[in-house]
């Protein structure tokens, strides 16, 4: 009968938890931190040209004082 009212338990918690993600993301929607452009949550707060940008930076063939 405990393991019963554990699994319960569980599904209870991954539900409430469900529910505070879906609240943070109509109260705070995902946004790009560089360009302000409207993202998923599973792009890891970059839109995908900035994450375009930022991998071509890395590469190294700019100029640091520049940016070009």
């Amino acid at each position: 009968m405990q393991l019963r009212s554990d699994n319960v338990a569980a599904q209870l918690g991954g539900l409430f938890v469900q529910g505070l993600r879906g609240l943070e993301h109509l109260l705070f929607p995902p946004y790009c931190i560089l360009c302000q452009t409207p993202i998923c949550h599973s792009e890891d707060g970059l839109c995908a040209g900035c994450w375009q940008e930022l991998s071509r930076n890395e590469a190294g063939d700019y100029c640091r004082r520049c940016g070009r």
